[in-house]
């Protein structure tokens, strides 16, 4: 019979092997993270340009590959934690509703489909800040970006009640006494600011949710090169 001890020390292994076992299947992509639980149908995919970002956030900015293939740009290649640049790579950002405070030239969101490694469980080794993550933990944390200025938390989720976003910094936010009434939810590390002279060297789109929230596999087309299809570029 286990000791009490024992039975502790095989739950902790457990518990372990489990999180290893997720965190391979979420570096090969074979997972899509969301309260639904499936993938959504890739066939209702849709994506348009529009001439300006909307001021309640949404939009997906893509990289405009004829302003950034084949140039040489050591600066905003950093910007965006990259070494160089493929069509595969270009940066696509999904912006936040735009701040008041703020100058209207300025724009801010986080980066899509960029990989951290990291699940929102290893947040508490972020600093000095420290978060209620008991339920989230095993959750896959995106890179959004290189400003970690606020908090390094960004929060996207899908309100299947009454449309929309919500965008956030605060776990509490996701859940009511009634539930969650977020279909899709996305953990990101870090955000992205754009000016208004940047945003000339991207596309501004609308996009389905499921090219937002989707967890591509190793070799499905990037969200860049899916939303360049959708457009036809």
């Amino acid at each position: 019979m286990l000791s009490a001890e024992g039975s502790e020390s095989g739950k902790d292994e457990a518990s372990l092997t489990e999180i290893e076992a997720f965190r391979r299947k979420l570096t090969e992509g074979s997972m899509f993270i969301g309260q639904s639980g499936e993938s959504p149908d890739a066939s209702t995919s849709w994506a348009r340009l529009i001439d300006e970002p909307r001021t309640d956030g949404g939009c997906v900015v893509v990289a405009n590959p004829s302003r950034w293939l084949g140039k040489r740009h050591s600066k905003r290649l950093e910007k965006f934690g990259l070494r160089s640049v493929t069509y595969d790579m270009l940066p696509c950002v999904l912006l936040y509703p735009q701040d008041g405070s703020r100058s209207s030239d300025e724009f801010s969101g986080v980066l899509l489909g960029r990989r951290s490694g990291m699940l929102v469980g290893d947040l508490e080794f972020v600093g000095d800040v420290e978060f209620d993550q008991s339920r989230f933990m095993l959750e896959p944390l995106w890179f959004g970006g290189r400003e970690l200025k606020d908090s390094p938390l960004s929060i996207v989720a899908a309100d299947s009640q009454k449309g929309g976003f919500l965008f956030s910094d605060d776990l509490n936010e996701l859940s009511t006494p009634e539930g969650t009434p977020y279909a899709s939810v996305s953990f990101f590390l870090g955000r992205t600011r754009l000016s208004r002279e940047e945003m000339d060297d991207f596309l501004i789109t609308e996009c389905s949710r499921d090219i937002i929230f989707r967890v591509r596999s190793r070799g499905e087309p990037s969200v860049a090169r899916e939303i360049l299809a959708l457009l036809g570029q």
